[in-house]
């Protein structure tokens, strides 16, 4: 199947691919001009069909965000390993919400929730859980709740987020208040977050130049802002606080960026297992949840 649902409320439209991910395949708004404006880059044909989560416009990050390097990690005394779950990429990466299908429980035009169920008879996470993603549209917002529940009778550790893919203009700019940013050895030399360095400090607006960016950041105020001046559009996003950290995406010279908010760093489960500060991982109680929400507001930019 390669159902996609659409959602509108007259000033947005969203493209919900359940079977893919629950990835986002389109995200538009309309602009007082009437015209509708891309907020994140469109996901294409072929992405589609072949349910490629790289090619989507954005998808959830359950049961943790970003790498786990060396193929698993130790928690409360015992090493899980985790099998590779992408092949362009070395080590399991993400979560396993971005590469399943999700039950769709409920759906209005503007609004839908998805639902993921995974037990420890399935392949990959140890632990036994079940995600939430919510995606609603109203008053001009996109508003995405994102949960996963502990349904084992262990705890168990957690991380949540999403990963938004936009348009990268030659005039795009960003903000994006963070002071701190994990170096991509963290754990190999376990090194907490440090300083952000002057060519990747965007707690003033400014574009992106020849910078080339992979990296989890920390200590940042949970929102960004995106201005395209030349389609006179910006949009704010605002992500809970439960969201510690905040992955920034930038290839060099490419026609996308990522800004990911993430409850974990990159690598966090080992970051953690080393008593590394900052990690961001949960640890769930049985029965309990880990709960969080962004919010997407566009508008026009003043010409």
């Amino acid at each position: 199947m390669t159902d996609v649902i659409e959602l509108n409320d007259g000033r947005l439209r969203l493209a919900v691919f359940p079977q893919g991910g629950a990835a986002i395949t389109r995200f538009q708004w309309k602009s007082s001009s009437g015209q509708w404006v891309d907020l994140m880059r469109q996901a294409t044909e072929e992405g589609i069909a072949r349910r490629e989560p790289l090619l989507m416009s954005c998808f959830p990050l359950v049961p943790y965000c970003d790498l786990v390097t060396g193929g698993g990690f130790r928690f409360a005394g015992v090493r899980y390993d985790l099998p590779r779950n992408h092949p362009q990429i070395a080590d399991p990466i993400h979560g396993e919400g971005w590469i399943n299908a999700w039950k769709v429980v409920g759906t209005t035009a503007s609004d839908i929730t998805l639902a993921l169920e995974h037990t420890t008879e399935d392949e990959g996470f140890p632990f036994a859980y079940t995600a939430k993603l919510s995606l609603s549209l109203k008053n001009n917002m996109l508003t995405v709740d994102i949960s996963v529940t502990n349904d084992g009778k262990v705890p168990m550790p957690a991380g949540i987020g999403i990963h938004p893919y936009y348009r990268r203009t030659a005039d795009t700019l960003v903000r994006a208040g963070c002071a701190r940013v994990w170096p991509a050895d963290a754990v190999k030399h376990q090194t907490a977050a440090m300083p952000v360095p002057p060519e990747w400090d965007f707690r003033a607006l400014r574009g992106f130049g020849d910078v080339n960016l992979d990296h989890s950041f920390a200590w940042w105020d949970n929102r960004y802002d995106i201005e395209w001046p030349s389609d006179r559009t910006r949009l704010t996003v605002t992500a809970g606080p439960v969201f510690r950290n905040l992955l920034i995406f930038v290839p060099h010279r490419g026609d996308h960026f990522c800004l990911e908010p993430i409850s974990n760093a990159m690598d966090a489960f080992n970051l953690a297992d080393l008593g590394i500060e900052g990690h961001g991982v949960s640890v769930i109680q049985p029965g309990h949840s880990l709960t969080g929400s962004v919010v997407f507001v566009p508008g026009d930019l003043a010409a």
